[in-house]
């Protein structure tokens, strides 16, 4: 019998840092010396690879030190104004999913004009996408040698024990209850690439507030059942 499923609120009480970061410990090295970083960086992974977490992780770091910097999202770049909304003397740009703008010239050439921008007023600019610098969704010719010009950090996906961990921290992180055999049986019996555990995830956290139980494994494979239907 099919369950009913209700939407669910991801909200996390812990805050993006590189401390709570799992895996891609080069990375988060090298993003945690902001002061060592070129005046172009672009960060990219898979979804679900905690793009967003590093942006924020990141931020969080330059609040912390007192350096002048503005967090966007990079949808905002379609907004004209937005080089009236920047300050004076800022140090450091973070702008967040830029591949919503990809093959869209005006979203193209708003991040063509940011980056120079950053340029001329040597302002640090660090940005995170769902694709790689080199993708040939990029269309603009004059934007995609920029963006291949400075650092590129590619999030490696997590597997194996990394991911195994960070889904037992969501369970925890959601105040929901997980039978220690839980994770033994996706060790065995399951693809431990996070992107496929966090959509079990979602699955499973439905079914266990909607039924109030814990997480087990009889749950597990019912929710498995139902994202093999939903495929």
């Amino acid at each position: 019998m099919t369950q009913p499923q209700v939407p669910l609120d991801m909200t996390q009480s812990e805050s993006h840092t590189f401390e709570g970061f799992i895996g891609s410990e080069g990375l988060v090295e090298s993003l945690s010396r902001p002061e060592k970083l070129p005046q172009f960086t672009y960060l990219w992974g898979v979804k679900h690879s905690g793009k967003t977490h590093l942006i924020n992780a990141l931020a969080e770091e330059l609040a912390k030190r007192g350096t002048a910097h503005v967090s966007l999202d990079a949808s905002m770049l379609h907004d004209a104004d937005v080089f009236d909304h920047l300050p004076e003397g800022l140090d450091f740009l973070l702008l967040d999913d830029v591949q919503v703008l990809q093959s869209h010239v005006e979203g193209e050439v708003a991040l063509f004009n940011v980056y120079n921008w950053c340029r001329d007023k040597q302002c640090q600019l660090v940005v995170s996408a769902g694709c790689s610098n080199r993708s040939e969704q990029w269309q603009l010719p004059d934007l995609r040698s920029r963006l291949t010009a400075g650092l590129t950090l590619h999030i490696e996906p997590l597997k194996g024990e990394h991911a195994l961990h960070c889904l037992e921290r969501q369970f925890s992180l959601n105040g929901i209850p997980i039978d220690k055999a839980v994770i033994d049986y996706l060790r065995t019996h399951q693809s431990t690439s996070f992107e496929h555990l966090y959509a079990l995830f979602r699955q499973v956290a439905s079914h266990s507030l909607v039924l109030k139980r814990k997480v087990s494994v009889p749950l597990i494979k019912e929710s498995l059942k139902q994202l093999k239907l939903s495929d």
